[in-house]
């Protein structure tokens, strides 16, 4: 953010007359002066509030504030600085009453101070809510007050939540927004009028978003609160009128906002006011501040109890009470103002402006100890333990530079009851002795090969070991260094000392070296550290030390990734970096932060597993719907696409793909309406520059709306997102040896070769490929998101650069054919249509060399490419040859006009109606292919057996021309009879010569035999069987198979898929070689993070039906959320008759079976009854 600029006191206090003003005028303000003079000095004994500018933290230099007193009914400006408070005297400077404007009695609610122009919010009797805004740049002797020049009035301050609010840029610039009209003015401050002119708007921007309920300015951001959804907030930049970040408050309470917001200094958090109404009490918002050491606080007030707190804003649960060092209750905010560099300005006791130091780095400590206390037992990375080792290196300072160990050695006092620990001094090191309770002979040994000049026990469970090879951080449960510290001056040095120490033999050079060198370097170790100590030497560590130290993993896992990165896999980096990356990216926060990164890294080094899981990770979070995938997760995939395309992830992309196919954009909660029944793909800008100054515009876009509503009829739509943010070509340094490269080395001999960052080197470095021209997939161009891309870009600069083109080759192909074809025309004219012909030609060969450049093999490949080399190489060879001999050859030019026009012709291409027939000639060519050359080498082999048996051997032989030509018998008046004979050609034997007799089985082919009438079948029977052969196997069986084959592919190609993928070259083409790489880079209209399309409900309805019942072509299935299914009213019926079929069918399947069951029992019962009515007869019968 820019620095506020405010003229210094010495400028605003220049004599009068440098402004050119005339004597009177002089005197008015010299008394003018001097009356404020005695006014300034009531004011100053009547001082209510404090005015700090907006921006006052931004600079190091001079700041501006006012000071308010409502006895007096003035302000007063005050020049002040925030850094140098303590040797500046702060200087009074613009003084204006109020009574012009504000006469009886008000209450000032809010105010915004920026560029000494004051706006306050006020309540007045006369006035109600309204605002006020003082210029204090103004002349003196004008009115102070500014009025502003808005079609839009401001009038809707009573509003909760407010319809309309104010703020300014850094630069000075004043935005008004109002939600009623839905427009954004915007007052640019170099425009602001220096006299009563009301100062008139500079832009004014639509917003395109409805159903809002709100709207909040903070500094250089909008705050928009959307009506439907109590839980979503947009946020935008003011400065480039774009969509910054949207925040979803997953909650299902009721909510409530007051519609207050506070940012940070550098406006990366920002806090506001959300209660529920099932909650007692909340607390509000105050202030940001930035602590010592560039620690952030948090101030809130808690209403209910009517106190004030210090909050840690990344661990809000650190608390603590700061009531005590507010002082007056009643002043703070008013007369008591705190800053966002943690300084209070306040009054003194001479009623001037002072600037103080407010919360005291104690107090600090306090609020880093409770964080501490959560953290020390998982990490060492914390802002305590840094402390720890200060104040050691410090003692060591203060006590001089020695061994601390005695000859006896030393027992560490700690609370671990399992283990002893024991530093015992040698000759030429210390060592570490951990040995269990009473069981001194088991022992682990720690050589630490130096001197140690001191040693502490932190938090009673790491020693901390300070040596003269650097520092030691043991873990005294587990048994293990865990921290190792030490730089080359650390190395540098350590021998000397450690040799001064051992001989104890200090002379004056051992000393200065001891006090100069040592000292300098403990006392300025860790001095570049504010929150932590910094990360210990890899090499050294233990792999799960880091692993398992997700504080530590959080402030220096780029640190980490970095040094994988650029290392291969020696000294174990694998042991140590993997099991690291897999518990990022099993941690939802270490994952949400480093895990683009990491991918970037695994597609780099090939880790083709972890690229799974993080694909995995993505789709888990998307199919689970946690809130983190939208903003956080989906980029990850999204700026690493051309990389996962150029190393064989396609598998991996398309499961990607297909999982966020269907995607409904988070701003949509209802179906709208629209007149277009089709795709409708568009950026989402939803503050876009409105026309409103262009009356002409806005009646024409009036006429062609009406238009549109009589001619079209709205449909029912629902608005989905493509997530798949910058796609578009990149640039990269290819190592490998190309002819382009070749040509730059080649070019070094002549000029010096930029810099890689260069424009000219950016444009000659080989670029990327397209994503969507990469993967190939039967159905990808069938999917939603595909066509949006492609619609989008054609719509957004396709057509644009297209045209051009178009319009070349235009001009091109006109001079050419006047030049070649019009035979009235001076030789002056032609030579000049020539010359255009030349110029535009060697344009457009130009882009054909870029393009056989980037891909020679490719390129040659490509026969469409040959055809344009030929239709703009020829052209110029013939103007070339024109120039020289006046007679370019005729069969060059028929040529050339036949490619003139099928060029002509493939421009029509990127239409629906002629490009699908483009579609289908070019890829049933590419089908039948095969069968051609397999029907060609049956042609040529039939041509060279007709050539063999019909060829003339010998002279006047039976196949000599001259035996075979008709000859004619003329019968005379007088009855005698005269022969003619037709003179032979090249034609009468077409197969003397093998080139035409190629042509004549071609001819043959076509069903054209009078090549053979010549001879007679029954002298010839060789030749008839060939003939009989060719017409059956080739003509009839072979042919019939082409048109059946070619039928089979039509069908294949005449897809709406196959247009969409000849566009999407179209589209590669114009991006890839037309294009400047700084619009690729910089032209976020063009190629946004986000683009949107309108589908018909009733489509969306169909796919999701066909998803559910297995009949759609994905690969995988798509994702669905619940809020599209309920969108388009569509529940799993499909599911739930599958559901109740089961259940039937196993209902059924049990009724059955207790029915076999009871008819078995039955059967059984049956069956033992009549076997004990038998047994009982027979024993009535032996009885009897």
């Amino acid at each position: 953010m820019d620095p506020e600029k405010i003229e210094s006191p010495e400028d605003t206090r220049l004599p009068i007359a440098d402004h050119g003003f005339d004597d009177s005028t002089k005197v008015q303000m010299e008394a003018t002066d001097n009356e404020d003079e005695k006014n300034k000095e009531k004011h100053r004994e009547s001082i209510d509030r404090i005015f700090v500018s907006q921006y006052i933290n931004d600079t190091d230099n001079e700041a501006y504030v006012v000071t308010y007193s409502k006895e007096n009914n003035s302000v007063l400006g005050w020049y002040v600085n925030i850094e140098k408070n303590k040797h500046i005297q702060p200087k009074s400077d613009v003084y204006f009453q109020l009574v012009d404007r504000l006469k009886k009695s008000y209450y000032i609610k809010s105010y915004i101070l920026c560029k000494k122009i004051l706006l306050f919010f006020y309540w007045g009797e006369e006035d109600g809510d309204n605002y006020c805004l003082i210029d204090l740049n103004s002349n003196p002797l004008s009115n102070r007050y500014l009025e502003l020049k808005c079609p839009y009035s401001l009038t809707e301050y009573n509003y909760v939540p407010p319809k309309q609010d104010i703020g300014f840029l850094p630069n000075g610039d004043l935005i008004q927004v109002t939600i009623k009209d839905r427009k954004i003015c915007k007052f640019c401050f170099t425009n602001k009028p220096n006299k009563t002119v009301s100062w008139e708007y500079s832009h004014i921007y639509d917003i395109e978003i409805h159903d809002l309920s709100g709207c909040l300015i903070c500094q250089s951001k909008l705050f928009l609160f959307l009506r439907n959804s109590e839980t979503l907030i947009l946020q935008f930049n003011l400065s480039t009128m774009t969509l910054d970040n949207q925040y979803n408050i997953l909650d299902t309470q009721p909510l409530r906002y007051t519609f207050q917001a506070i940012a940070n200094k550098n406006q990366t958090l920002w806090a506001t006011d959300i209660f529920s109404e099932n909650l007692y009490y909340h607390e509000v918002p105050v202030k940001f501040i930035t602590l010592k050491y560039g620690l952030e606080g948090l101030i809130v007030k808690v209403l209910k109890e009517n106190k004030y707190r210090l909050i840690d804003p990344y661990q809000p649960s650190n608390v603590i009470d700061i009531t005590g060092d507010i002082g007056n209750m009643n002043d703070f905010n008013k007369k008591n103002v705190i800053t966002k560099l943690n300084k209070k300005v306040s009054i003194d006791n001479n009623n001037n402006v002072c600037v103080t130091d407010w919360l005291d780095e104690s107090r600090l400590q306090q609020l880093t100890n409770i964080s501490n206390k959560i953290d020390q037992d998982s990490s060492i990375y914390s802002f305590s333990t840094l402390k720890f080792i200060q104040e050691m290196l410090k003692d060591i300072i203060e006590k001089g530079i020695d061994r601390v160990i005695p000859e006896g050695g030393v027992r560490i006092e700690h609370e671990v009851n399992e283990k002893e620990w024991f530093l015992e001094r040698y000759e030429y090191e210390d060592h570490i002795k951990v040995s269990k309770h009473g069981d001194r002979g088991t022992s682990y040994i720690f050589n630490l090969r130096s001197y140690i000049l001191s040693f502490k026990l932190l938090n009673n469970r790491y020693l901390v070991l300070i040596k003269g090879s650097g520092i030691n951080i043991y873990n005294i449960e587990d048994m293990r260094c865990q921290y190792i510290w030490s730089n080359n001056e650390w190395n540098d040095i350590r021998e000397k000392i450690e040799n001064i120490l051992y001989f104890e033999q200090i002379d004056n050079n051992d000393i200065k070296l001891i006090n100069y060198h040592f000292k300098k370097l403990l006392d300025n170790e860790f001095n570049d550290y504010r929150s932590s100590i910094p990360l210990s030497s890899i090499k050294d560590l233990y792999s799960d030390n880091i692993i398992n130290d997700t504080i530590g993993l959080s402030k220096f896992g780029s640190e980490l990734l970095k040094l994988w990165n650029e290392n291969d896999t020696t000294f174990g980096w694998e042991n140590i970096f993997k099991p690291m990356v897999i518990k990022i990216i099993n941690d939802r926060k270490l994952f949400i932060k480093f895990g683009s990164e990491i991918l970037k890294i695994t597609i780099k080094k090939n880790y083709d597993d972890i690229v799974q899981q993080i694909i995995d990770k993505i789709i888990e979070s998307i199919t689970s719907n946690s809130g983190d995938y939208k903003n956080t997760l989906l980029p990850f995939i999204s700026l690493n696409l051309p990389e996962l395309c150029q190393n064989c992830y396609s598998d991996f992309l398309i499961k990607y793909m297909a999982y966020t196919s269907i995607m409904l954009s988070p701003n949509c909660n209802s179906i709208s309406s629209s007149r277009d029944t089709s795709l409708n793909s568009y950026l989402n800008n939803c503050i876009i520059k409105s026309h409103l100054g262009s009356n002409y515009f806005k009646s024409i876009s009036s006429l062609y709306d009406r238009y549109l509503n009589k001619s079209q009829k709205e449909t029912r739509t629902i608005s989905l997102i493509v997530p798949f943010p910058q796609i578009f070509c990149e640039y990269q340094d290819d190592t490998d040896t190309t002819i382009l490269k070749k040509m730059i080395t080649g070019l070094k001999t002549i000029m010096m070769v930029p810099k890689k960052n260069n424009i000219w080197n950016e444009f000659l470095y080989k670029p990327k490929k397209i994503l969507f021209c990469n993967i190939d997939s039967n159905n990808l161009y069938n999917w939603w998101n595909f066509a949006a891309i492609i619609d989008f870009k054609w719509k957004t600069f396709g057509w644009i650069y297209y045209s051009f083109i178009w319009v070349i080759y235009t001009i091109f192909y006109i001079c050419y054919t006047l030049a070649s074809t019009a035979l009235s025309i001076a030789d002056f004219y032609r030579g000049s249509l020539y010359k255009i012909t030349i110029i535009f030609g060697i344009i457009q060969l130009s882009f054909e060399i870029r393009q056989c450049l980037w891909r020679p093999k490719k390129y040659f490949t490509d026969l469409w490419n040959l055809f344009d080399v030929g239709a703009y190489s020829l052209p110029v060879i013939i103007s070339l040859y024109w120039f020289i001999s006046k007679n370019p050859p005729h069969w060059l030019m028929a040529i050339s006009f036949i490619l003139l026009s099928f060029k002509f012709l493939l421009f029509f291409r990127v239409f629906s109606s002629f490009g699908k027939y483009f579609a289908i000639i070019i890829g049933v060519a590419q089908t039948v292919f095969p069968f051609l050359v397999v029907l060609f080498f049956i042609i040529l082999g039939f041509a060279q057996a007709f050539f063999i048996i019909l060829r003339s051997i010998e002279v006047n032989d039976d196949n000599d021309p001259q035996n075979l030509v008709t000859k004619y018998d003329f019968v005379n008046s007088d009855g005698t009879i005269n022969n003619i004979i037709q003179p032979s050609d090249s034609n009468t034997n077409l197969f003397n010569w093998f080139p035409t007799s190629l042509l004549a089985v071609y001819k043959m082919l076509t069903g054209d035999s009078g090549s053979l009438s010549s001879w007679t079948f029954r002298e010839n029977p060789t030749m008839t069987f060939l003939l009989v052969a060719f017409t059956f196997f080739t003509v009839i069986y072979l042919m019939n198979l082409f048109i059946g084959l070619l039928n089979i592919a039509i069908a294949d190609y005449n897809k709406e898929e196959e247009f969409l993928l000849q566009k999407a070259q179209i589209i590669a083409e114009i991006e890839l070689f037309y294009m400047l790489p700084s619009q690729r880079r910089d032209n976020k209209e063009w190629f946004p993070d986000w683009i949107y399309y309108d589908m018909p409900v009733s489509e969306v309805r169909k796919l999701i039906n066909a998803i559910d019942n297995n009949k759609a072509d994905f690969n995988y299935p798509p994702f669905i959320s619940n809020e599209l299914r309920s969108l388009v009213a569509i529940k799993d019926k499909y599911r739930e008759e599958k559901l109740n079929e089961t259940k039937n069918e196993l209902i059924n399947e049990l009724k059955k079976h207790i029915q076999e069951v009871l008819e078995n029992n039955a059967k059984k019962d049956k069956a033992n009854a009549n076997d004990e009515v038998v047994e009982k007869k027979e024993n009535d019968d032996q009885q009897n």
